[in-house]
């Protein structure tokens, strides 16, 4: 009989294999200390604001400022669209506009469990009849493009603001201009000579066979061999263009609350994004988000009341509105009665 419980025991995590015991402490993470992080930054961010100013905030609303950014929201999702159909047909050239769009709603709830929305991934596995791993690659060089369009506008925030007199940041002025010069010229080489860098990316493969995330970096392998340099322009241009109207939503939102040029808003929001972008430890970025955005909004002179709201309401119109928006798709991908897998 002792044997026989003992036989029923759950596994231990010492019993487990090393893989499934890595997947357990990714779990734990996510589920635990992720959530855990944010509650611990919006405690430590209501510490230093104080309830009845976020609420005074929130009485003087400016209301078309309020407005005009809620409506952003729409050419968003729209952009995203946009550039996210334009690498679907480079794989999938018969692809439906409403398959195109579900995926990406699809992304966007997996994007509300995972920092930085690395979830957002994932969207290439909502269309059915393709490529699922190709897709996956072009939606990770997606993902890279706007982030390296956002790593752009960011880098030359922070060196403006290292530029200002007086700026706290001043004293890193020249390793903000040292970055800023080794992500130019390591993305020119990448762009000038992609054959090189596939071949250099497919040796790793032979000499790292247990590398992080070893099958999505070679999913993007396999997806660049359709992505050429003419679709480059365009992607770009889609990529920039997400990123001002993030920026364009923070400027409405900010002066719904408060008073801020938009020169100021461009400066100190790429530096927040592109810092909150290397901070993927909370949940949803909620609590990183908020903190980057007071301290860069702060350098401009902006209240942290007025900031905190701002960067909320983006949250609420980007992130989890959408999120759960695309919760319908997902349902409906999975159990819907005409779904094709």
């Amino acid at each position: 009989m002792a044997e026989m419980s003992g036989s029923l025991d759950a596994p231990r995590m010492a019993d487990l294999p090393a893989e499934p015991r890595r997947s357990w402490v990714r779990w734990a993470f996510s589920l635990v200390l992720k959530p855990s992080v944010s509650t611990v930054l919006i405690y430590a961010i209501f510490e230093r604001i104080q309830i009845t100013e976020i609420h005074a905030e929130l009485r003087d609303i400016y209301w078309p400022s309020f407005a005009a950014g809620l409506f952003l929201t729409l050419p968003n999702v729209l952009v995203q669209h946009y550039k996210w159909r334009y690498l679907v047909r480079i794989i999938e050239r018969t692809a439906r506009d409403r398959d195109v769009f579900a995926s990406l709603m699809c992304g966007f709830s997996m994007g509300l469990v995972t920092p930085g929305r690395l979830g957002e991934i994932g969207r290439g596995l909502f269309i059915a009849g393709a490529s699922k791993g190709r897709l996956t690659g072009m939606a990770i060089i997606d993902k890279v493009l706007s982030q390296w369009s956002m790593a752009f506008l960011g880098l030359t925030g922070l060196l403006f603001l290292a530029a200002a007199a007086g700026s706290e940041l001043g004293r890193f002025r020249w390793a903000f201009l040292g970055l800023s010069a080794v992500f130019s010229l390591s993305t020119l080489v990448a762009l000038l000579r992609a054959d090189a860098v596939r071949s250099s990316i497919r040796g790793l493969k032979r000499l790292l066979p247990r590398i992080p995330y070893r099958n999505k970096v070679f999913a993007v392998v396999d997806a660049s061999e359709e992505f050429r340099r003419r679709h480059l322009l365009t992607s770009v241009l889609y990529a920039f263009a997400f990123q001002f109207i993030i920026l364009a939503q923070f400027y409405c939102f900010i002066n719904a609350f408060d008073a801020l040029g938009p020169l100021d808003t461009l400066v100190g929001i790429s530096a927040a994004m592109f810092v909150k972008s290397m901070l993927p430890v909370a949940l949803m970025d909620l609590g990183v988000r908020e903190g980057v955005v007071l301290y860069f909004l702060g350098q401009m002179g902006v209240a942290p009341a007025p900031a905190f709201n701002a960067s909320i309401m983006i949250f609420l119109s980007n992130v989890l509105v959408p999120g759960a928006v695309g919760v319908y798709y997902v349902i409906r991908y999975y159990f819907g009665p005409s779904r094709e897998r």
